[in-house]
């Protein structure tokens, strides 16, 4: 005896398909989700860390910078700034701008 097979049938097997490949892909984008809530966390974590140590991190800096220009630097003359720019040569404000205005417009 052949056992007939129905459109019934047919319609639950394409139906379980169906339910098979949608719980396939909501297990893969579940998974990618859980990814993405990984890498967040990984990153909060890091600007925390990174957030606690910034006032550290920029003494140090600061200190090491500070150190190297005064062994590498003569101190300054206890002059008017302004008047260490002229010694020196130094042009004004407004002819510096002027002058990289004039680069700016050169193609």
């Amino acid at each position: 005896m052949t056992r007939q097979i129905g459109p019934d049938h047919e319609r639950e097997e394409t139906d379980a398909d169906a339910l098979g490949s949608l719980a396939d892909e909501l297990k893969r984008e579940s998974e990618r989700l859980r990814l993405l809530a990984d890498e967040l966390k990984a990153r909060e974590e890091a600007q925390a860390e990174m957030r606690a140590n910034y006032p550290h991190f920029k003494r140090v800096v600061c200190d090491s910078l500070r150190e190297k220009f005064e062994r590498e630097l003569a101190p300054l003359p206890d002059k008017d700034l302004d008047v260490i720019a002229l010694e020196e040569g130094a042009e004004s404000l407004e002819a510096f701008i002027d002058e990289l205005e004039r680069l700016a417009e050169v193609p």
